[in-house]
């Protein structure tokens, strides 16, 4: 049997574009994750390091900005050495050396910050100077560790390129044929207009504090992710497996696969998934939702703005809030003064969120409301499984060509629950 004509990078960037670099696990196409981070992450620790070292050791600029230089060339040559490579060698790659020089450094730094020790009456538990030197040294590495990973979420995993594809096939439907959107958002318009004009919602979210509101809005979108990437609600089974070598050649059209003779595989065939590879196809799923959920949001947010700016002034703010408002925008027309305030733009995000969170919830179960963004996602799943068939097929025939014509077979055969059986 031939071997797939498919470059490794072109395959690689192909599933990395998509955010599905998981796929390609077994499959003998490498993805170089750690180069692909590694100019994010030196651009991060120098700004860090020269930035914050001053601040750290409480000492002045230019002092601060030597020792900060004087750190970073101790870092790279050590971690050149310790790769056995030039002192002096750029940075190519983020591995296990470097992510720990990443958290470890500006940590170890933060050891000897001019702390003062806090009273308890400042609201804190009493600690020794050097306990609080200690905590904040604990706190700089969680946050530091926090940046990597998520540096290697968005810029390694392709998740930025996939939720940017997304959002460009669902506004690329939206102004071909104008969709359902703009059905669905008059829809939601309606459905929580009384409550942006209930001084209850306002006195509840408007005072409460960022943590508690950031916390919110999160749980709502994690119960619609959640929801959404259920297996009742994703038939993930299904979208891996070929029925007929029509449906192959279909799914493979508009990948590094397609036309490739050996490309032609034996049918019915199921694509192989670990548990890492659904849980990161399930993703995509909800990310298709949000994607769609977060265009009717911002739509949402946008109409309350603005009916906040024409009829909620100031005075409406005081009595609904019992706070005076936080004015970042203001215009006096006649005896009426227009503004702009947070508390306006904290009461339209939440209503905009819980708007994007009924969307996800309805849609699920109504066809209708689904836009192309959704049917894009299915597309590109459903891609990625016949493509990563015909690498891993191509794998086993490298190993034992005798055998390529049972590759297929074994592939064929179920590893996840629900896929069909083989049959001749």
């Amino acid at each position: 049997m031939p071997l797939p004509v498919i470059g490794s990078m072109t395959t690689e960037r192909w599933f990395r574009q998509r955010g599905l670099v998981t796929l390609l696990d077994g499959t003998g196409v490498e993805s170089t994750a750690g180069v692909r981070a590694a100019p994010a992450l030196v651009v991060i620790f120098l700004v860090i390091m020269l930035w914050g070292v001053p601040d750290l050791l409480g000492v002045p600029l230019l002092p601060g900005a030597l020792i900060a230089i004087g750190t970073i060339v101790v870092t790279w040559v050590l971690a050149n050495l310790a790769r056995r490579r030039r002192p002096f060698a750029p940075v190519a790659r983020i591995g296990w050396i470097e992510a720990l020089a990443f958290v470890g450094v500006p940590s170890v730094l933060s050891l000897f910050s001019p702390t003062v020790a806090l009273e308890p009456e400042d609201g804190v538990p009493y600690l020794p100077d050097g306990m609080w030197r200690v905590v904040i040294a604990m706190t700089s590495a969680l946050v530091l560790f926090l940046i990597l990973a998520t540096v290697y979420l968005v810029v390694v995993s392709g998740l930025g390129s996939l939720v940017s594809l997304l959002v460009r096939e669902l506004l690329g439907a939206v102004s071909r044929t104008g969709g359902t959107l703009a059905t669905v958002i008059p829809v939601l318009l309606g459905f929580v207009f009384f409550f942006f004009l209930n001084p209850g919602v306002w006195a509840g979210i408007a005072n409460v504090d960022g943590l508690s509101y950031a916390a919110l809005l999160g749980f709502l979108l994690t119960c619609g992710g959640l929801f959404v990437g259920s297996q009742k609600q994703f038939d993930l089974a299904a979208l891996s497996t070929f029925a007929t070598a029509a449906e192959l050649d279909g799914a493979l059209r508009g990948t590094p696969a397609e036309g490739d003779p050996a490309a032609r595989l034996e049918t019915p065939a199921h694509c192989s998934l670990r548990r890492r590879q659904m849980f990161n196809l399930r993703l995509v799923a909800v990310l298709s939702r949000l994607a769609t959920a977060s265009v009717l949001a911002a739509a949402v947010f946008s109409v309350f703005v603005i009916l906040g700016f024409i009829v909620i002034g100031p005075d409406t703010v005081l009595a609904w809030t019992k706070a005076d408002p936080s004015v970042l925008f203001s215009v006096r027309i006649g005896r009426a003064e227009h503004i702009v305030c947070w508390q306006q733009l904290r009461v339209a995000g939440f209503l905009a969120t819980f708007s994007g969170f009924n969307y996800m919830l309805v849609s699920a179960t109504d066809a209708r409301l689904r836009q192309d963004a959704t049917d894009a996602a299915v597309v590109i799943i459903r891609q990625a499984c016949a493509l990563r068939l015909v690498l891993l097929t191509a794998g086993q025939a490298l190993v034992s060509p005798g055998e390529a014509s049972l590759g297929t077979a074994s592939l064929a055969s179920p590893e996840i629950e629900g896929a069909p059986p083989r049959t001749s």
